[in-house]
């Protein structure tokens, strides 16, 4: 005969048998979840998944099926990148609001794959992006939600006083990010013969993890004395980066080498402020003094 704590042991177990059985059979049909999957750099709707929320309900406790709550989830982006018609980036935070009456929830991986599949993707306006977003989620998920878009990200990115925002500048933009399979440091230009000291930042850089092929996103500050530095040609060798697979210590090491040879500074700082990835925030640092 078992004993009290055998019994409630084996309860436990029971009970723990159950639920990985329910999560992997949610697992296992059209998710996404523990698949390694290909980032694609075009458009890809297709890449949506759901999960339907009386199974995951049902996987945790059956009662939650029908337990009278009311609610909603809402989903904050906060790497949602895309190209204007002039092939200049864009970026913003979006917030999705899904009630919890639905009868399936967005995959996370999916909606991850599916926004960063919109980076090289070209959009008349802000509500194009709205529409579109608005349009997949919804067939995808088959009922009505909420989306709003915010630029600078509710002032969740990082800032610093006196620094000059290059995507809020009215910079003269020819260049096609498409057109560039990674970092091209001959891009940059100055002007030997006004000299300046400058602080500017940018919201749109990103690179890609060299071991997941992940995007990894990042504000970018550059402080600089010497050579008047073309904004418009720096911002277009930021984001030629987007293709580019290193990692964020490497990346800010790389933009400082391209910036300091390419434009001959007196002095320069380059920070990247990384955005969290597993709970962990990287924010590498690295200046340049010349010797001449």
């Amino acid at each position: 005969m078992l004993s009290r704590e055998q019994t409630r042991f084996s309860d436990t177990e029971n009970s723990l048998y159950c639920f990985t059985s329910n999560l992997k059979s949610l697992t296992q049909s059209d998710t996404l979840l523990g698949k390694h999957i290909v980032q694609s750099e075009t458009y890809a709707p297709e890449i949506l998944r759901t999960i339907d929320r009386e199974q995951a309900r049902a996987a945790i406790n059956p009662k939650l099926i029908d337990f009278p709550f009311s609610g909603v989830d809402r989903w904050y982006c906060f790497e949602l990148t895309w190209l204007q018609q002039n092939h200049q980036p864009r970026c913003a935070e979006l917030v999705i609001a899904i009630d919890s009456q639905s009868e399936r929830v967005v995959e996370s991986k999916s909606l991850k794959l599916y926004l960063n599949s919109l980076a090289f993707t070209t959009f008349n306006d802000d509500a194009d992006v709205t529409t579109t977003l608005r349009n997949d989620l919804e067939g995808s998920l088959d009922t009505s939600i909420e989306i709003e878009l915010h630029h600078r990200r509710q002032d969740r990115l990082p800032t610093r006083k006196g620094f000059k925002n290059l995507d809020e500048a009215a910079v003269s933009w020819d260049f096609d990010p498409t057109s560039f399979s990674g970092s091209d440091a001959s891009l940059l230009r100055f002007d030997s013969e006004e000299h300046t000291a400058q602080k500017l930042q940018t919201d749109v850089f990103y690179c890609n993890c060299p071991v997941t092929g992940q995007p990894d996103h990042a504000t970018i500050f550059i402080a600089y004395t010497g050579p008047k530095i073309d904004e418009a040609a720096l911002l277009a060798y930021i984001v030629s980066y987007r293709r580019s697979r290193m990692f964020h210590e490497t990346a800010i090491e790389k933009i400082t080498m391209d910036i300091a040879t390419q434009t001959k500074p007196f002095q320069l700082s380059v920070s990247g402020h990384f955005a969290r990835r597993g709970g962990i925030s990287i924010h590498p640092t690295r200046s340049f003094t010349s010797r001449d």
